[in-house]
C-alpha cells in the first residue's frame, strides 16, 4: 500500500511539473490566435438555401468581441503559421469594432501574400503594422493593392522588410500612399530619389502627417523639401523618425533652422545617428526657441559629458520637453551632476529621460537613482517637488553662519567635542544630494 502511494504521489508530481512547464512556455502564433477566442466561420456567414450569393457576414456582438486593436507581434521564431494567420483573418471580418492589426516581426514572408492582401482589403482595418518581417517579392504586389483598389488606411508601417531596394516595388508603394485620402502615419523604408517621393507625402492643407524614414537614405532634396515646410504653416508635420539614417551634419543644421520656429512637430527620433556633441549643439541652440516639441530621442549615440552640459543649459530654458531619451550614451557622473542640477531647481516638465538604469551604467548607481527620483517628483508631484525646494532654501537662508567652513577632518580622527555640537558639515554639503534614499540592492518581489 505505501508503495502504490508511493507511486501515485510520484506521478502526480511529474504531472504537476509537465503542467508547470507548459505554462512556462510561450504560445505560438497559432495558439496566440485561438486564445484571442475570435467568432469563428460556423457561428454565421454560411450560405443559406435559395441564396446563390451567399449569406452576408454576420457580425459578432459578444463584449469579448468589440476589440479595436489586435497586436500579435514578435512571433517569428515561435512557429508564425500560415494557418494561425487565416484564422486571423476570418476572424477579423467578424469583429465589428476592430480598427488597428499589429503583425510586427513575425517573419511574413511571401508564401503568405494571399492571406496578407486579404486583411488589406477588410476596410474597417485603418492602422496595419508589418513592420520587420520578410517580404521581398510581396513589396510590388502591396504596391498594387495601394494603388489599385484600397483608400482606405489612416496609419501603415512597412520598415524594415527586404524590398527596401527594389525600386519598382517601392514607387508603386510610394504611389499608393498618395492615393489613401486620410493618411496620417507613414512607415518605409528607401533610398535616393524615393526618399524625396516619401518626403511630398507631406501636402499643404492636408491632415497631420508623420513619416518614419527608419533605414533609409536621406538625400539634400529630400531634407530641404521636409525643412523647408516646417515653417510653412501650409504644412502639418507631427512627427520625424530617421532612425539609423546615419544623417550628416549639414542635415542636422538644416534639421536645427527648421525646427527653431516649428510649431506642429511634437517628436523627432534621431536614434542611432552616431551624432557627437558638437553636432547636437547646433540642434539645441533651435529648440530654445521651440515651444511645440515634447518627445526627443537621442538614445545610442556617441554623447558624453559636454553633451549633458548643453542639454542642462537647454532644459533650463525650454518647459515643453517631456521625454529626452538619452539611453545608451557615455555620459558620466560629471555630466550626470550638471542634468541633476537643472533637474531639481529649473525644470518640471521633463518626465523621462530613457532607460537609464539598465544602459548607462557609466553614470553610476548613486546619480542614476537621484534622476529616477527627480524625474518621479516631476510625473507625480510638482507641488511636493517645489515645497522640498524651497524647505532647502529657506534652510539655508536661516543658516549663513554654517557656510565656507573648513571641510570635516578624517572619519576615524577622534573629536575633542560631541557629535551633537560638531559643526563642521555645512548646510551646502549636506543639501548637495537632497533627492537621495536607500537604494535595496535585492531582487524585486
Amino acid at each position: 500500500m505505501v508503495l502504490r502511494e508511493d507511486e501515485k504521489f510520484d506521478a502526480d508530481l511529474r504531472k504537476g511539473r509537465i503542467a508547470a512547464e507548459t505554462l512556462m512556455k510561450p504560445m505560438t502564433f497559432f495558439e496566440a490566435v485561438e486564445a484571442l477566442k475570435l467568432p469563428k466561420a460556423e457561428e454565421g456567414g454560411e450560405k443559406k438555401k435559395g441564396d446563390k450569393k451567399g449569406g452576408n457576414t454576420i457580425i459578432s456582438t459578444q463584449t469579448h468581441h468589440l476589440v479595436t486593436k489586435i497586436d500579435l507581434s514578435g512571433f517569428k521564431f515561435l512557429r508564425f503559421s500560415k494557418a494561425g494567420l487565416q484564422e486571423l483573418i476570418m476572424g477579423i471580418d467578424r469583429l465589428p469594432c476592430i480598427r488597428a492589426v499589429s503583425l510586427k516581426n513575425n517573419g511574413i514572408a511571401d508564401e503568405h501574400d494571399r492571406e496578407i492582401l486579404a486583411l488589406m482589403s477588410i476596410q474597417k482595418i485603418k492602422s496595419l503594422d508589418l513592420s520587420c518581417n520578410s517580404m521581398e517579392k510581396m513589396g510590388g504586389q502591396i504596391g498594387k493593392k495601394l494603388r489599385d483598389e484600397v483608400t482606405h488606411f489612416t496609419w501603415i508601417d512597412l520598415t524594415q522588410n527586404l524590398f527596401y531596394n527594389d525600386v519598382a516595388a517601392n514607387t508603386a508603394i510610394l504611389m499608393g500612399l498618395k492615393k489613401q485620402k486620410e493618411l496620417i502615419f507613414a512607415g518605409l523604408t528607401c533610398h535616393g530619389q524615393q526618399s524625396e517621393m516619401m518626403a511630398h507625402l507631406i501636402q499643404p492643407k492636408r491632415p497631420g502627417m508623420a513619416l518614419n524614414m527608419r533605414n533609409s537614405t536621406l538625400t539634400k532634396p529630400c531634407m530641404t523639401y521636409l525643412c523647408n515646410n516646417m515653417t510653412n504653416y501650409s504644412y502639418y508635420i507631427t512627427a520625424l523618425s530617421f532612425k539609423f539614417c546615419y544623417i550628416d551634419f549639414d542635415q542636422i543644421l538644416m534639421l536645427g533652422d527648421g525646427l527653431r520656429f516649428n510649431k506642429t512637430i511634437v517628436k523627432l527620433d534621431l536614434s542611432s545617428n552616431a551624432l557627437k556633441a558638437c553636432w547636437t549643439k547646433f540642434l539645441f541652440e533651435a529648440l530654445l526657441d521651440n515651444y511645440c516639441l515634447a518627445h526627443l530621442d537621442l538614445s545610442n549615440n556617441f554623447l558624453d559629458n559636454e553633451f549633458a552640459v548643453d542639454l542642462s543649459h537647454l532644459l533650463e530654458s525650454n518647459q515643453t520637453l517631456h521625454t529626452v531619451d538619452i539611453s545608451n550614451n557615455p555620459i558620466e557622473p560629471e555630466g550626470a551632476k550638471y542634468l541633476l542640477q537643472q533637474l531639481l531647481t529649473k525644470n518640471d516638465t521633463v518626465e523621462s529621460l530613457g532607460d537609464l538604469e539598465n544602459t548607462n551604467m557609466l553614470m553610476g548607481v548613486r546619480y542614476r537613482e537621484e534622476i529616477r527620483q527627480c524625474l518621479f517628483l516631476n510625473s507625480s508631484n510638482h507641488a511636493r517637488k517645489r515645497m522640498i525646494m524651497n524647505q532647502i532654501e529657506q534652510t539655508k537662508h536661516n543658516n549663513p553662519t554654517q557656510k565656507n567652513i573648513k571641510k570635516p577632518n578624517e572619519p576615524f580622527q577622534k573629536k575633542g567635542e560631541k557629535l551633537a555640537n560638531d559643526n563642521t558639515f555645512t548646510m551646502d554639503m549636506q543639501t548637495q544630494y537632497p533627492m537621495l534614499k536607500p537604494i535595496a540592492f535585492s531582487n524585486p518581489m
